[in-house]
Protein backbone atom coordinates (compact mmCIF):
# COMPACT_ATOMS: atom_id res chain seq x y z
CA UNK A 1 0.00 0.00 0.00
CA UNK A 2 3.35 2.32 0.12
CA UNK A 3 2.40 3.62 -3.67
CA UNK A 4 -1.49 4.43 -2.87
CA UNK A 5 -2.76 8.13 -2.40
CA UNK A 6 -2.41 8.77 1.17
CA UNK A 7 -5.14 10.67 2.57
CA UNK A 8 -5.65 11.85 5.56
CA UNK A 9 -5.33 11.39 9.74
CA UNK A 10 -6.84 14.71 10.71
CA UNK A 11 -5.99 18.65 10.96
CA UNK A 12 -3.39 18.12 13.50
CA UNK A 13 -1.34 15.54 10.62
CA UNK A 14 1.28 17.46 8.92
CA UNK A 15 0.03 15.21 5.27
CA UNK A 16 -3.43 15.30 5.21
CA UNK A 17 -3.85 14.01 1.78
CA UNK A 18 -0.86 12.82 -1.15
CA UNK A 19 -0.66 10.86 -4.10
CA UNK A 20 2.47 9.82 -6.35
CA UNK A 21 0.36 7.95 -8.86
CA UNK A 22 1.73 4.66 -8.68
CA UNK A 23 -1.35 2.84 -7.35
CA UNK A 24 -2.88 3.24 -10.98
CA UNK A 25 -2.38 1.26 -14.02
CA UNK A 26 -0.57 2.64 -16.70
CA UNK A 27 -2.35 3.86 -19.37
CA UNK A 28 -5.94 4.50 -17.40
CA UNK A 29 -8.01 7.63 -16.66
CA UNK A 30 -7.69 8.86 -13.55
CA UNK A 31 -11.45 9.65 -13.31
CA UNK A 32 -13.04 8.23 -10.49
CA UNK A 33 -10.16 6.04 -9.58
CA UNK A 34 -9.04 6.54 -5.14
CA UNK A 35 -11.36 10.00 -5.24
CA UNK A 36 -10.40 11.92 -7.84
CA UNK A 37 -12.67 13.21 -10.14
CA UNK A 38 -11.20 14.49 -14.02
CA UNK A 39 -12.46 14.07 -17.64
CA UNK A 40 -11.21 11.59 -19.94
CA UNK A 41 -7.65 14.08 -20.95
CA UNK A 42 -6.17 13.12 -17.43
CA UNK A 43 -4.29 9.41 -17.98
CA UNK A 44 -1.37 7.82 -16.16
CA UNK A 45 1.61 7.64 -17.84
CA UNK A 46 5.37 7.02 -17.37
CA UNK A 47 7.59 10.06 -15.71
CA UNK A 48 11.23 9.83 -14.67
CA UNK A 49 10.09 8.75 -11.47
CA UNK A 50 8.01 5.81 -11.89
CA UNK A 51 4.29 7.10 -13.12
CA UNK A 52 2.53 10.28 -13.12
CA UNK A 53 -0.96 11.98 -14.01
CA UNK A 54 -1.03 13.87 -17.99
CA UNK A 55 -3.50 15.74 -18.89
CA UNK A 56 -3.24 16.44 -23.17
CA UNK A 57 -5.53 18.75 -25.51
CA UNK A 58 -8.35 16.39 -26.30
CA UNK A 59 -10.76 18.02 -23.91
CA UNK A 60 -11.57 22.08 -23.31
CA UNK A 61 -12.01 23.41 -19.94
CA UNK A 62 -10.21 19.79 -18.95
CA UNK A 63 -10.45 19.83 -15.15
CA UNK A 64 -9.08 17.42 -12.76
CA UNK A 65 -10.14 17.85 -8.50
CA UNK A 66 -9.61 15.27 -5.31
CA UNK A 67 -10.69 16.38 -2.19
CA UNK A 68 -8.79 17.32 1.34
CA UNK A 69 -9.28 17.30 4.74
CA UNK A 70 -10.76 21.04 5.07
CA UNK A 71 -8.10 23.57 6.38
CA UNK A 72 -8.33 26.60 8.18
CA UNK A 73 -5.12 29.00 8.75
CA UNK A 74 -2.23 27.57 6.59
CA UNK A 75 -1.50 24.93 4.45
CA UNK A 76 0.46 23.65 1.91
CA UNK A 77 0.27 22.53 -1.74
CA UNK A 78 3.91 20.63 -3.62
CA UNK A 79 3.33 19.09 -6.86
CA UNK A 80 5.98 18.49 -9.29
CA UNK A 81 4.99 19.79 -12.66
CA UNK A 82 6.16 19.59 -17.03
CA UNK A 83 4.92 21.69 -19.21
CA UNK A 84 4.19 21.57 -22.63
CA UNK A 85 6.58 24.50 -24.81
CA UNK A 86 3.00 25.48 -26.54
CA UNK A 87 2.03 29.42 -27.34
CA UNK A 88 -0.29 31.34 -25.70
CA UNK A 89 -1.33 28.83 -23.18
CA UNK A 90 -2.34 28.70 -19.13
CA UNK A 91 -3.00 25.91 -16.94
CA UNK A 92 -4.39 26.76 -13.33
CA UNK A 93 -3.30 24.82 -10.23
CA UNK A 94 -5.26 25.66 -6.80
CA UNK A 95 -7.45 24.74 -3.65
CA UNK A 96 -10.99 25.67 -3.77
CA UNK A 97 -13.95 24.73 -1.75
CA UNK A 98 -15.44 23.08 -4.24
CA UNK A 99 -14.99 21.28 -7.87
CA UNK A 100 -14.81 23.96 -10.07
CA UNK A 101 -12.83 27.58 -10.20
CA UNK A 102 -15.48 30.19 -8.19
CA UNK A 103 -13.71 30.10 -5.24
CA UNK A 104 -10.35 29.40 -5.77
CA UNK A 105 -6.68 30.55 -4.88
CA UNK A 106 -3.65 29.34 -6.83
CA UNK A 107 -1.43 29.76 -9.17
CA UNK A 108 -2.08 30.41 -13.30
CA UNK A 109 1.08 28.86 -15.24
CA UNK A 110 1.91 29.90 -18.87
CA UNK A 111 3.96 30.32 -21.81
CA UNK A 112 4.34 33.75 -24.04
CA UNK A 113 7.07 33.56 -26.64
CA UNK A 114 9.12 30.61 -25.94
CA UNK A 115 8.97 31.78 -21.98
CA UNK A 116 7.81 29.93 -19.09
CA UNK A 117 5.46 32.82 -17.07
CA UNK A 118 3.43 32.15 -13.68
CA UNK A 119 1.35 34.48 -11.85
CA UNK A 120 -0.75 34.36 -8.58
CA UNK A 121 -4.50 35.01 -8.37
CA UNK A 122 -7.33 34.73 -5.49
CA UNK A 123 -10.58 34.37 -7.80
CA UNK A 124 -13.68 35.28 -6.46
CA UNK A 125 -16.71 33.95 -8.97
CA UNK A 126 -15.27 35.05 -12.25
CA UNK A 127 -13.48 37.99 -10.51
CA UNK A 128 -9.98 38.06 -9.04
CA UNK A 129 -6.79 39.24 -7.04
CA UNK A 130 -4.10 38.66 -9.24
CA UNK A 131 0.20 40.06 -8.56
CA UNK A 132 1.35 42.61 -10.38
CA UNK A 133 3.40 40.83 -12.51
CA UNK A 134 4.19 37.70 -14.22
CA UNK A 135 7.42 35.98 -13.53
CA UNK A 136 9.38 33.06 -15.47
CA UNK A 137 9.86 29.82 -13.43
CA UNK A 138 11.68 26.31 -14.13
CA UNK A 139 10.38 23.91 -16.34
CA UNK A 140 10.39 20.92 -15.07
CA UNK A 141 10.38 21.79 -11.07
CA UNK A 142 8.96 21.07 -7.83
CA UNK A 143 6.19 23.44 -6.92
CA UNK A 144 5.54 24.56 -3.34
CA UNK A 145 2.21 27.07 -2.69
CA UNK A 146 1.53 28.15 0.35
CA UNK A 147 -2.22 29.33 1.35
CA UNK A 148 -3.39 31.22 4.40
CA UNK A 149 -6.91 32.15 5.07
CA UNK A 150 -8.15 34.95 8.14
CA UNK A 151 -11.44 36.33 8.01
CA UNK A 152 -11.89 36.02 4.23
CA UNK A 153 -8.88 37.11 3.18
CA UNK A 154 -6.50 34.81 0.99
CA UNK A 155 -2.55 34.63 0.61
CA UNK A 156 -0.67 33.15 -1.63
CA UNK A 157 3.00 32.15 -1.72
CA UNK A 158 4.62 30.29 -4.64
CA UNK A 159 8.44 28.68 -4.41
CA UNK A 160 9.82 26.79 -7.54
CA UNK A 161 12.87 23.90 -6.30
CA UNK A 162 13.06 25.80 -2.79
CA UNK A 163 15.44 24.34 -0.44
CA UNK A 164 14.50 25.39 2.21
CA UNK A 165 11.41 27.77 4.19
CA UNK A 166 13.87 30.53 4.66
CA UNK A 167 13.83 31.27 0.71
CA UNK A 168 12.05 34.21 -0.85
CA UNK A 169 8.79 33.35 -2.40
CA UNK A 170 8.64 34.02 -6.48
CA UNK A 171 5.39 35.67 -5.25
CA UNK A 172 2.76 36.43 -3.47
CA UNK A 173 -0.93 37.83 -3.74
CA UNK A 174 -3.68 38.41 -0.97
CA UNK A 175 -7.24 39.00 -1.59
CA UNK A 176 -10.73 38.68 0.00
CA UNK A 177 -12.98 35.89 -0.90
CA UNK A 178 -16.36 34.83 0.31
CA UNK A 179 -15.34 30.93 0.50
CA UNK A 180 -15.85 28.34 2.54
CA UNK A 181 -12.89 26.50 3.66
CA UNK A 182 -10.68 25.21 0.87
CA UNK A 183 -10.73 21.77 0.90
CA UNK A 184 -10.41 20.55 -2.71
CA UNK A 185 -6.84 20.26 -5.15
CA UNK A 186 -8.04 21.53 -8.39
CA UNK A 187 -6.16 21.79 -11.76
CA UNK A 188 -8.12 22.87 -14.93
CA UNK A 189 -6.25 23.67 -18.87
CA UNK A 190 -8.18 26.70 -20.27
CA UNK A 191 -9.03 25.23 -23.83
CA UNK A 192 -7.99 22.49 -26.08
CA UNK A 193 -5.02 24.77 -27.73
CA UNK A 194 -3.37 25.30 -24.27
CA UNK A 195 -0.68 23.62 -23.15
CA UNK A 196 -0.26 19.79 -21.83
CA UNK A 197 0.68 19.19 -18.33
CA UNK A 198 1.98 16.50 -16.42
CA UNK A 199 2.09 16.34 -12.71
CA UNK A 200 3.42 13.97 -10.02
CA UNK A 201 4.52 13.58 -6.07
CA UNK A 202 1.19 15.62 -4.84
CA UNK A 203 1.36 16.74 -1.10
CA UNK A 204 -0.94 18.38 0.62
CA UNK A 205 0.39 19.59 4.22
CA UNK A 206 0.38 21.67 7.14
CA UNK A 207 4.34 22.39 6.81
CA UNK A 208 6.39 23.18 4.01
CA UNK A 209 8.95 20.74 4.02
CA UNK A 210 6.78 18.12 3.63
CA UNK A 211 4.77 19.86 0.77
CA UNK A 212 8.20 20.25 -0.38
CA UNK A 213 9.58 16.46 -0.75
CA UNK A 214 9.46 14.87 -3.60
CA UNK A 215 8.04 11.62 -2.70
CA UNK A 216 6.03 10.04 0.02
Amino acid sequence: MAALSAATAGLNAKVVFSDNFEAYQLGSSINGQMGWAADGSYKIVKSGSGQAVFSGRKVAEAAISHGFAAQEGTFYIGVDVNYSKSASNFFWIAATDAAGDDHTVGAVFGVKQEQDLVTLRVRETGSSTKNSRTSAYTNPSRMVMEITALAGRYTCKVWFDPSSSSDKPLQTVSGQMSADLLDTFYARRASVSHSAMTMDNLIIATTFEEAAAQSQ
